[in-house]
């Protein structure tokens, strides 16, 4: 079925052209290392030099040398320049920002996912932000695009625990895209046409003699849905139809800077999925889209930024008999304020607050067990119950967190950060109890304060070693789908965490750098099922799970060395949950104790690049079927499960190779992807026969070949 698959995108493949016009431009430097007190006002700097003198200097020319210490890599987070670097790297296919999925602390997520698992956190505890901006996912459906053009990304920074007061809400990492400031001069664009999506972009930025204005509008439609059931009709690929927008205005004058960003992106996706019964597969369809408008103003060293969103998803799952669906749809709002305070030589200052607020109008339909949480011992394509329940409920949220960082340096080798950002949630809801239950249907509204201190303390060994530890206080509001009064609990409380890091980071000659660093998290107040059989009124849910995280996480990067650059990373943890303090810890179900990748590329010869990237994880924990029983109410078989046992290891090899071509002022980019080069099947969910005796496994990616040229100008 794959292989079909595989043959039509590398035909396909061969007719994808890329068309690009800009100015020669060189690629920017990478931006400066992350600091604990996290920049929020961006600035640029024009330098513009006088025209050189008629006659030349007689007087000798004096040379200033300034020398300081070395900015150094904060242990644990990550900082890349989005660019043709990003874009050219092995598994990348083309996307700019697909390099997250390979940067040290994310765990491997399944093929066709579009989330983010990062030391032992599931995709919802983690926050993503364009430009301060939260959105909702970073990738489309199917994991291959991110929704945000890359040519409009100028920075990616993931930062997988302990990040500073700045940010919350999120007990989980932190990823933040920042876009260009657009100070590249004149017209630029593109026009990219592949098996996967069409997409194009435009920028223009005045001339400082004409006037202060810039502005950028970048677009992406996918097909590879359509191209996969045409070469593979009976695959069960998340594949999505897909699409995205985006779009910057800047207005620079003397003393500001003001930016209206507006983005979009929609996914439509439609499959089949084997089931265990005979009578054939389930289908899934799911809607999913989100819009963001923002507009934000810099003015020295105070920022304001204000935005407004709506997000929609749905989806339904159709059993046969049973069909399930739910539907979400939120309208978002929130500001944020800053400014930096210089209190003397040695301290610091940067204050601000953080505000959101939503309106959540949600449905749901069918069985409470689908669709399933996390710990709970279900087989992937298992029946489900036949009893149908109904809910829908209107959910309003309000969060707003003033916060406060102190940065003191006591001496030049000691940096030390103290920070405390106070989380404060107003929930709100329709609906206490289920609306068959009885009597007065009457709502909640409640408030919730907690206080996040955050610390983080470095110590600078020599210029090119230096120590870090980091660790703070996260809270996160409730998933609003939780607080149904049939299907959850409007009566969940905030979850928490605590972080807790330390690492070194040596930078060999700003060509190598070495960096070990050790984590631990603990969470309570996680939302589980019930334990009660029946539960009680309005409680199908609680907030009594707690989750532990212990690792270690060893990196070696090159920045460049001669015509080699990469890294290689491995990652050691053991991430567990329990539903309460009564019950045994069990494998968290994102859970990968073992986690290796090699990213490299190489430049052996002018115009020529070569990448690769190598991927190897422990296989994610399923449910152990030791047995299975008839069930005549609903006519099939039913597993009988035991514990859990992790699916077979995940191996993965991908290549990359292009040829450039000068031609005057254009340059032809010949490229080869190939994903999976060992063509290995890699479990991604056990699958059952009718009766549960014999098993199979749902594979993910087979060799994919994707060819294309080009044009650069």
């Amino acid at each position: 079925m794959f292989r079909r698959a595989a043959l039509g995108l590398l035909l396909c493949g061969a007719l994808g052209t890329t068309v690009r016009t800009s100015h020669a431009q060189p690629e920017p430097p990478p931006p400066p290392p992350p600091q604990p007190i996290a920049p929020e006002v961006e600035t640029s700097v024009d330098v513009v030099s006088s025209a050189p003198p008629a006659e030349p200097p007689t007087a000798p020319v004096e040379s200033v040398v300034v020398r300081a210490p070395r900015e150094i890599r904060s242990p644990g987070s990550t900082t890349l320049p989005v660019g043709a670097r990003t874009r050219a790297m092995a598994g990348a296919l083309g996307d700019g920002l697909a390099v997250a999925q390979s940067l040290p602390g994310v765990a491997r997520p399944p093929a066709g996912s579009s989330q983010i698992v990062v030391w032992g956190a599931a995709p919802s505890e983690s926050r993503i932000y364009v430009d301060d901006v939260p959105i909702p996912y970073l990738y489309h459906r199917g994991g291959l695009r991110s929704v945000v053009g890359a040519e409009l990304i100028s920075s990616l920074e993931l930062v997988p625990a302990a990040f500073g007061a700045s940010y919350g809400r999120a007990t989980g990492g932190l990823v933040r895209l920042r876009t260009s400031l657009l100070s590249d001069e004149g017209v630029h664009g593109h026009v990219s046409v592949d098996p996967l999506d069409s997409s194009a972009s435009l920028r223009y930025t005045e001339p400082e003699t004409r006037g202060p204005w810039a502005f950028a509008v970048g677009g992406r439609y996918g097909y590879f849905d359509r191209v996969l059931r045409a070469v593979a009709p009976d695959s069960s690929f998340p594949a999505s139809a897909y699409a995205d927008l985006a779009t910057k205005i800047v207005h620079r004058d003397d003393d500001a800077i003001t930016e209206l960003t507006v983005l979009g992106a929609v996914d439509d996706v439609n499959r089949r999925i084997p089931e265990a019964r005979s009578t054939g597969a389930r289908v899934e369809r799911a809607q999913e889209s989100f819009g963001r408008l923002s507009l934000r103003r810099t003015y020295g060293k105070t920022a304001l930024l204000l935005w407004l969103g709506r997000d929609l998803a749905a989806g339904t799952s159709d059993f046969g008999a049973a069909l399930s669906g739910q539907r979400a749809e939120s309208w978002r709002a929130g500001a944020r304020v800053s400014t930096a305070i210089v209190a003397r030589d040695d301290v610091s200052l940067r204050l601000g607050a953080d505000v959101e607020v939503a309106r959540h109008d949600l449905s749901r339909t069918g069985t409470v067990s689908l669709p399933a949480r996390e710990g709970d011992l279900v087989v992937f394509g298992q029946s489900p119950s036949q009893r149908i329940a109904v809910d829908d409920w209107v959910n309003h949220f309000v969060g707003a967190a003033p916060y406060l960082e102190a940065e003191w340096r006591p001496s030049p080798a000691w940096r030390v950060v103290p920070g405390f950002r106070l989380e404060t949630f107003v929930l709100e809801g329709n609906r206490l109890r289920p609306e068959a239950s009885g009597g007065v249907d009457v709502g909640y509204s409640r408030l919730v304060a907690r206080p996040d201190p955050r610390l983080v303390v470095e110590y600078r060994v020599s210029d090119a070693i230096s120590v870090r530890g980091a660790g703070g206080a996260y809270h996160q509001p409730p998933d609003p789908l939780d607080a149904s009064a049939v299907f959850g609990s409007p009566s969940l409380e905030p979850s928490s965490a605590l972080h807790g890091l330390f690492g070194a980071t040596w930078e060999i000659e700003k060509v190598l750098d070495l960096e070990a660093a050790t984590f631990a998290k603990v969470a309570s107040g996680l939302t589980v099922r019930s334990s009660l059989d029946p539960p009680r009124l309005a409680e199908n849910l609680v907030a009594t799970g707690e989750g532990r995280t212990l690792g270690a996480q060893g990196t070696v990067r090159v920045q460049k060395w001669k015509t080699i650059s990469g890294w290689l990373t491995y990652t050691f943890s053991r991430a567990e949950r329990r539903d309460d303090e009564r019950s045994a810890w069990r494998r968290f179900d994102f859970d990968q104790p073992h986690a290796l990748t090699l990213v490299a590329s190489v430049e052996p010869f002018e115009g020529w690049r070569f990448g690769t990237r190598l991927r190897a994880a422990s296989g994610y924990p399923r449910a152990r079927v030791v047995g299975a029983y008839y069930e005549p109410r609903i006519g099939s078989y039913q597993p009988i499960r035991d514990g859990r046992e992790r699916l077979p290891a995940f191996v993965q090899l991908d290549l990359h190779a292009e040829r450039a071509i000068t031609w005057g002022a254009s340059t032809i980019v010949a490229y080869l992807d190939v994903v999976n080069v060992l063509d290995r099947s890699n479990a991604e969910e056990a699958v059952y026969g009718y009766d549960y005796r014999d098993r199979s496994y749902l594979t993910g990616y087979p060799l994919l070949a994707l060819v294309g040229v080009r044009f650069e100008r």
